[in-house]
């Protein structure tokens, strides 16, 4: 093994070596010359490197040269005193006051502790090169090791020789030296006097991480009254390596300054904590090893290297074992040492590199708080939050996240990360709007945004250097240069041709089938598209990844835009070989088709293989069929369980999600209807979601006996012990309704549900599905059913689901990637689109199809790609989860552009703004990954799909059910042949075609065969005439359609030129053909929402529950206790009464029930029971004890009669097991209240009940002077804190005067006898009423009249309502309307809809008169 010839050691101990050439060898020949050493060197031998440099420097070959002088005397060795380095000065040689047994000193007196102050000795005797110099060096060469050797010195002699003086006469007792000597080379003696003051700063204030430049200023302030110049940057850095050595040490990172620091090794640290002072205070001991420690750790972490010129990789961030990693060993065990926990590798891994940050701040970057605040700016872009997480010592400063974008963004540009070959390439581009704020409202941003997405994707983990950014290297990275079109027409004209009818086979359809059968054995389920995420698995190309491209700042509209669009993406596909394919909506779409066309031959754009994005042809069929179902009912149907304003744009396409949702919930329910009809079997209530509704559910339809209850906080539930375990699980037929015992045999549907139950917990496979008999029988019987309907309205709902079928094949064929299956859902919708008048897409999916159907012979390769599933995009790595591309720049690009850390938030979109935010967003989303990756928290939702949590699919069932019901009693498929709406019953007009639009829509396409597609016109009258087609007046150019309430509104408006009395004239009437603040359609009064009046109650007297008396009396609301009991199936009455018996009796010591009355003579609550049953009027059924239950609880119910009877059978059992029951002649409301107040005149009591009616009635007609009397609701399992009104301290909170008039301010409102009134909301009423007098005053007007004085009571009710909308006592309703109108018109950028005006003085009339008869 080869040693160094020096100091013998061999060339692998670790030591930096070094190859001599020729001119080393040269110089250390001269240098053994000059030593008298017999060392030789050749060419190519190899020595340490530090080695060399100590045998070659002078001050050490002049040292080794040195005979008996010292001081300027000669003389022999025997004749000096011996020099002892453990009690002579190493400098002066004069002894030291030392004791060595004590090992206590002088003050004065050092011990060297480190050989850098060996080393740097023999630096200083270089540069003196003095008779002092030379004597000090040949001492210290003598020896090795000085510490070892317990070298001692005096500090007055180490600085003397330090700063260049002789030796101090107070130890060598020579007055007569000079001061300074000046040897060698002259030097600014000023300068260095000021630098040695700089290198003692830097000593004492080390923990600054102070800078080669803060250096610099120092130095400069030392010499600012002299006059001298400071050093150099250079210079500085120079000489501080020199007066220090490795002491210290210097980081360099690119673009940053330089920063100095001091280092300690171990055995330093070590060496002088053993060499303390004894110490006698445990404190003080325990603190010296803390301090020592920190020492110990500080110094590792100065070891350790910095990567100066990158940011950390994300792989640094991505898992523990590399955040791990980063730290030192000696912090890493500490901090395990000093947390606690199951696993705490986390955390010692983000605040170990918070404290190394903390210890060198100017030249440390920790991977994780880069991570975190890189993080933090990706999704919410604030910097107040990350600027306080680094104030804290958590995060990176914004600054630097910032620093770090702007690098990433001219690093990427517009580079694809890590592309592969066997990747395929995509571009989608759409507009980018933006109203940006401004001082003068100018500076709208119109442009146009692109991305790119690689399928499958990967992620790059490519290093960002870390290197100043000008907004000229981000112009140069992120701008597209705009290319103006020059206009010129096509070579070749464009026709339509012939689309082949090449049909595809659904392998899937049997699954739509099951799926549509399932509600008949199955509740709650998953909707269409949960099922199908759960079931269907296969193999696909892989999760997809999207790269962010430079935004155009030009106007998508203006066609140089979509040309540079195009030549952009031709020029990026270029670099990766690849044929560019882009995507746009269908304006965009036709634009880059015309530019294609008008381009010569030899254009790069011929390339181009255009798609029509499938997300706006989606929404454009949905358009068609919510304008071609116009008013058939399906409008009033969605209205069933979504809100008005939300079914709008449902049927216009722009509510996209809901509007999906929505006609599948509606197809559910038809397909459900049909399989009923056919199977003559009843789809599966869920049970559980049978019970009355709480007053808690303020916008759902209430059952009977529920009548708005006080909220609890908790749904209506039966006990579980109540409830058997098949309950709602068997099917039964109508005969049994009747009362029949033999039921009708249902043995496929038996097998489809055996088969479903199979498939969603994965026991069977959806091959099987497909292949099953039971499926193909369901599917025939249910074709056979449709084929035998012949009715023009029936017509047109098969006709919708037809649509709807379609729609779902579209959907399938995005979900799954199956491009063959795109293709003819697209090529269905098209005579739905031309029937509808969808005419831009109607013509553009034609030629759409014509392209993408030669492609096979244009782009083989990609048309190879697109049938291997390739054109969809997949945001997760599962089957079922394609998106079309401009459904992907809608969600990845659009969203984050209008989100929280977007471009709009407060970012800023100047062109330099948008492009560090576009392509610095890899980068970004890289780190955001890696540390979602290593908290193992995600920014996302969850990996279930959201139609198969168990909320949704309750939702969806409760949906379905309730269309179900709605169809029910107004059936599309009945035998009537007339085409009517199922809302209004009203039929259509003769000139209505609506039913044949497929036909119709065929046609038209048939005309468009061989046609020039810029001269082919789509005319209206082709098209399919719907029923909400409006009335048309003719005229002498034709006819035109006429809304009679618009054309009102519209002759009102441009009024102006009539006196205001004139026009108060025209708001005497309703500008509508019924009083939209009164009622919700012409029959139908607006519900009353009830529950407000008691959270009002609650919150204004501050209400607390009251404690329940153990042994107080109870009186029970029959009406709901008639449905507090889920009622099973295959049960006797008398058992049914049994149950209802044992609920009372294990609930209540005594009681008594008060039930409703039912007869066949009208009441003033019919509008009530009609709502709440949905319309529907059960079968009467014949019953006794000992049958069997046959029916479903609503059914049986719905029927006046059957409950009646059936109140009568439980009001027998409950007397015989000793409960009293009272009998109402009508509603029993005030008979239930009247029973718990004469029982309080004896004993405390409880009513039990959930109205608010109860809770009002009690607050006017209990008696101060009884018992207390609660109102509580039904105690439940689920119960978590229930309001228990405590009636007297209520009564005394409200104050006589509002008890009084509480009645009348309820029932204004509405309740289950009047109408509620738009727009005024019971809580307004009820502080009204406690703080305004006025009204309070024609309360107890009103409260105080005649009923039969009706003049008067419609005008105390005027008045009171008049004060509830904030008008004056002499206005009337009318003059309010006008007023009203007037600035509400001024206001809105709207037209004013008549129900947000009050109701006519007429109108209101009746609604007081109602009012008085309550």
């Amino acid at each position: 093994m080869e040693t160094c010839c020096f100091c013998e050691q061999p060339n692998t101990d670790g030591t930096e070596s070094v190859v001599l050439g020729e001119k080393g060898c040269q110089g250390v020949n001269h240098a053994s010359h000059e030593r008298g050493s017999t060392i030789k060197v050749r060419r190519g031998q190899l020595v340490h490197k530090r080695c060399r440099r100590d045998f070659c420097e002078p001050s050490r070959i002049a040292a080794s040269k040195l005979t008996d002088e010292e001081h300027g005397t000669v003389g022999l060795r025997s004749n000096r005193p011996l020099f002892d380095f453990a009690t002579h000065c190493l400098f002066c040689g004069i002894m030291c006051k030392f004791d060595s047994r004590t090992r206590k000193r002088d003050l004065g007196v050092s011990l060297v502790r480190t050989l850098e102050f060996q080393r740097n000795l023999f630096e200083t005797c270089g540069e003196r090169n003095d008779e002092w110099s030379q004597a000090v060096s040949g001492r210290i060469a003598s020896i090795n090791d000085l510490p070892a050797a317990d070298a001692l010195y005096h500090r007055v002699c180490y600085i003397n020789f330090k700063t260049g003086r002789n030796v101090p006469h107070a130890i060598s007792g020579d007055r007569n030296v000079n001061k300074r000597v000046k040897t060698g080379r002259p030097k600014g003696e000023t300068r260095h006097e000021a630098f040695l003051k700089v290198a003692n700063f830097l000593e004492e204030n080390d923990e600054e991480q102070t800078t080669i430049c803060e250096l610099v200023a120092k130095m400069r302030e030392y010499l600012r009254a002299t006059g001298e110049e400071a050093y150099t940057a250079t210079y500085m850095k120079k000489k501080l390596l020199q007066h220090f050595g490795d002491r210290v040490f210097v980081t360099d990172i690119v673009g940053r300054e330089d920063v100095i620091t001091f280092r300690s090794t171990a055995s330093s640290i070590l060496h002088e904590f053993h060499n303390r002072p004894n110490t006698e205070s445990p404190e003080e001991e325990k603190l010296r090893i803390v301090e020592t420690a920190a020492k110990l750790i500080q110094s590792d972490v100065k070891y350790e290297p910095v990567m100066g010129d990158f940011y950390p990789t994300p792989e640094k961030m991505s898992c523990i074992g590399a955040a791990l990693g980063f730290l030192p060993n000696s912090l890493r065990v500490f901090l395990k040492k000093m947390l606690v926990g199951k696993d705490t590798d986390l955390k010692v891994a983000s605040i170990g590199q918070s404290i190394m940050q903390g210890v060198r701040p100017r030249v440390m970057l920790a991977p994780l708080q880069l991570g975190l605040g890189v993080q933090l700016h990706h999704h919410f872009s604030s910097r107040f939050l990350i600027d306080t997480l680094h104030a804290h010592g958590f995060s990176s400063s914004y600054a630097e996240v910032k620093k770090y974008e702007r690098g990433a963004a001219v690093s990427r540009g517009t580079d694809i990360p890590d592309y592969k070959p066997e990747q395929f390439i995509q571009y989608a581009a759409d507009n980018v709007d933006h109203n940006i704020c401004t001082i003068d409202g100018l500076g709208t941003f119109h442009g146009m945004g692109i991305i790119a997405a690689k399928t499958p994707g990967s992620r790059s983990y490519e290093a960002v250097p870390r290197a100043p950014v000008t907004a000229e290297d981000i112009a140069n990275a992120g701008r597209i240069n705009i290319q103006y079109i020059r206009s010129s027409s096509p070579t070749e004209p464009l026709t339509y041709q012939p689309l082949p009818d090449s049909r595809v086979s659904d392998l899937s359809c049997g699954l739509d089938v099951l799926w549509k059968t399932s509600l008949l054995f199955r509740s709650p389920r998953p909707s269409w598209s949960g099922m199908m995420q759960m079931v269907r698995k296969s193999t696909h190309p892989g999760k997809s990844s999207v790269t962010f491209l430079p935004m155009i700042d030009l106007n998508p509209s203006n066609p140089s835009c979509v040309f540079s669009t195009l030549e952009f993406v031709c020029a990026h596909a270029k670099r990766y070989d690849v044929t560019p394919v882009v995507t746009f909506d269908q304006p965009l779409w036709w634009k880059a088709l015309s530019i294609i066309r008008s381009q010569p031959p030899n254009s790069d754009l011929h390339r181009v293989v255009l798609r029509l994005g499938g997300l706006h042809t989606e929404m454009s069929f949905l358009g068609s069929i919510g304008h071609l179902m116009d008013g058939s009912g399906l409008q009033e149907l969605l209205g069933v369980v979504y809100a008005g304003n939300a079914v709008s744009h449902m049927l216009s396409g722009k509510a996209i999600s809901r509007a999906v949702r929505g006609h599948l919930l509606v197809d559910a329910a038809l397909n459900t209807l049909l399989l009923e009809e056919a199977y003559g079997v009843q789809a599966v209530t869920n049970e559980n979601d049978q019970s009355p509704r709480g007053i808690g559910h303020h916008h759902a339809e209430e059952c009977e006996g529920n009548r708005h209850a006080v909220p609890t906080n908790d749904e209506n539930q039966l006990p579980a012990e109540a409830v058997p375990r098949d309950a709602g699980n068997v099917i039964h037929s109508p005969a049994e309704v009747e009362g029949m015992t033999e039921s009708i045999p249902v043995t496929d549907i038996a097998s489809a549900q055996q088969q479903y139950e199979d498939l969603i917990a994965g026991a069977t496979s959806e091959d099987n599905i497909q292949s099953s008999n039971v499926i193909k029988r369901i599917q025939e019987r249910v074709s056979t059913k449709k084929r035998s309907l012949n009715s023009r309205t029936a017509q047109l709902w098969l006709q919708y689901m037809n649509m709807i079928d379609i729609l779902r094949l579209f959907l399938k064929s995005e979900r799954t990637g199956n491009w063959k299956l795109h293709l003819q859902a697209v090529q269905d919708m098209l005579p739905y689109l031309a029937a509808s008048g969808h005419n831009l897409y109607a013509k553009s999916a034609y030629i759409y199809l014509q392209m993408m159907r030669g492609l096979p012979n244009t782009h083989p390769e990609v048309y190879s790609m697109f049938d291997n599933g390739y054109h969809v995009i997949r945001r997760s790595d599962r089957y079922w989860a394609g998106l079309s591309s401009d459904l992907i720049i809608e969600q990845v690009l659009m969203r984050s552009v209008k989100s929280v850390g977007g471009l709009t938030r407060g970012t800023g979109m100047s062109e330099m703004q948008r492009s560090v935010w576009l392509l610095s967003m890899p980068a970004r989303a890289e780190i955001t990954e890696a540390m979602q990756s290593v908290t193992g928290i995600g920014f996302e939702t969850s990996e279930q799909h959201k139609d198969s949590t168990n909320s949704r699919q309750t939702r969806d069932v409760s949906d379905t059910l309730t269309l179900l019901g709605y169809l029910r009693n107004r059936s599309p498929f009945s035998e009537e042949p007339s085409l009517r709406s199922i809302a209004s019953g009203l039929s259509a007009e003769p000139r209505v075609n609506v039913d044949q639009s497929r036909a119709i829509g065929q046609g038209i396409l048939e005309t468009m065969f061989g046609k020039n597609v810029e001269d082919f016109t789509f005319r209206k009258c082709f098209q399919a005439v719907t029923m909400g087609t409006r009335t048309q007046v003719k005229t002498d150019d034709g006819s035109i359609q006429v809304d009679p309430q618009l054309m009102f509104q519209r002759l009102v408006a441009i009024g102006g030129r009539f006196s205001d009395s004139e026009q108060q004239d025209i708001f005497r009437y309703e500008l509508c053909s019924f009083p939209p603040a009164l009622f919700e359609s012409p029959c139908v009064p607006l519900q009353a929402n009830k529950a407000t009046l008691a959270d009002a109650l609650w919150k204004e007297v501050k209400q607390i529950s009251a404690p329940l008396v153990s042994n107080a009396y109870h009186v029970l609301d029959g009406g709901a206790l008639l449905h507090r009991i889920l009622w099973p199936r295959t049960i006797t009455y008398n058992a049914l009464c049994q149950m209802y018996v044992d609920f009372v009796l294990n609930r209540y010591d005594s009681s008594t029930i008060v039930f409703d009355g039912y007869s066949d003579q009208p009441t003033i609550k019919d509008g009530t029971h009609l709502r709440r049953c949905g319309g529907a009027h059960g079968l009467a059924i014949q019953f006794d004890e000992d049958m069997v239950l046959a029916s479903r609880k609503e059914d049986f119910l719905s029927n006046e009669n059957n409950k009646q009877r059936f109140i009568n059978l439980l009001s027998r059992k409950l007397e015989q097991a000793g409960c009293s029951t009272v009998h109402a002649s009508g509603d029993a409301d005030v008979l239930i209240v009247r029973t718990a107040v004469e029982s309080a005149r004896t004993k405390e009591t409880i009513l039990v009940g959930d109205d608010t009616d109860l809770l009002v009635l009690l607050i006017y007609h209990a008696e101060m002077n009884s018992e207390n009397i609660y109102f509580a609701p039904e105690p439940k399992t689920t119960t978590k804190k229930a309001r228990v009104w405590d009636i007297r301290q209520l009564k005394i909170s409200l104050g006589p005067r509002v008890c009084d008039s509480i009645l009348f301010t309820h029932a204004l409102l509405g309740c289950d006898t009047t109408s509620r009134v738009f727009g005024l909301g019971k809580g307004l009423a009820l502080k009204k009423l406690m703080t305004d007098s006025s009204f309070s005053q024609q309360a107890e007007v009103f409260s105080s009249l005649d009923p039969e004085n009706k003049p008067d009571i419609i005008k105390a009710g005027e008045k009171a309502l008049v004060l509830l909308y904030k008008g004056s006592q002499t206005e009337s309703l009318d003059q309010l309307r006008y007023k009203r109108f007037c600035s509400k018109v001024v206001s809105s950028p709207v037209p004013v809809e008549a129900h947000l005006l009050p109701p006519t003085s007429s109108a209101a009339a009746y609604h007081f008169l109602r009012l008085s008869k309550v």
